[in-house]
């Protein structure tokens, strides 16, 4: 999906809007064109951008950032002092995302396989919800539907690639071999 006027690699699709918590929210919530409405708590919420209360093709819109990162940087530093020196290199982007995909977000994918830990940390329950935890996945499905409300293209399973590294520090000590060896000789 490129479209001209945007950056090579940008993504495009629906924009969250939390998850569905309570049946008053499930039963306020606009339709849902790509799932025939098949929404149930713990589902993402999507924003019906254009207000016709139809969530379809006219609510997609470019998310996140390119996949390539606008920005590139660096920073090396160096310092010197009686024969100790350090030098320090940072690297970083700026403005990137990363999507997840399916084998990332879902923890039976293609029915195959064990689910991972942190697939399960963060899921939605009503019992986590009850308790306030702190949520940062739908509910956990077996089935792999494509047209599976939690699974379609959104900035939910959008990912900053923004960072600094610490690259390389190097840390040194010169002998001043010169000096040493004409002491020794004299």
């Amino acid at each position: 999906m490129a479209q001209t006027g945007y950056s090579i690699g940008q993504r495009f699709g629906l924009v969250s809007d939390g998850l569905f918590n309570t049946n008053e929210e499930l039963a306020n919530r606009p339709y849902n064109d790509f799932v025939a409405n098949r929404q149930t708590l713990g589902d993402i919420k999507y924003k019906d951008l254009d207000g016709d209360g139809i969530i379809n093709q006219n609510d997609i819109c470019p998310i996140g950032f390119p996949n390539y990162a606008q920005y590139h940087f660096n920073l090396k530093a160096q310092c010197a002092w009686k024969g100790f020196d350090l030098k320090i290199l940072f690297t970083g982007l700026a403005n990137g995302s990363f999507y997840l995909s399916d084998v990332m977000t879902n923890p039976f994918f293609k029915y195959v396989g064990n689910a991972w830990k942190w697939q399960y940390d963060g899921r939605w329950t009503p019992e986590r919800y009850a308790a306030g935890e702190k949520i940062t996945f739908p509910r956990a499905t077996y089935a792999y539907d494509a047209k599976a409300n939690n699974y379609l293209v959104s900035d939910y399973w959008m990912a900053s690639t923004n960072h600094i590294k610490l690259k390389n520090i190097e840390f040194g000590y010169t002998f001043n071999v010169k000096r040493g060896l004409l002491n020794r000789l004299q």
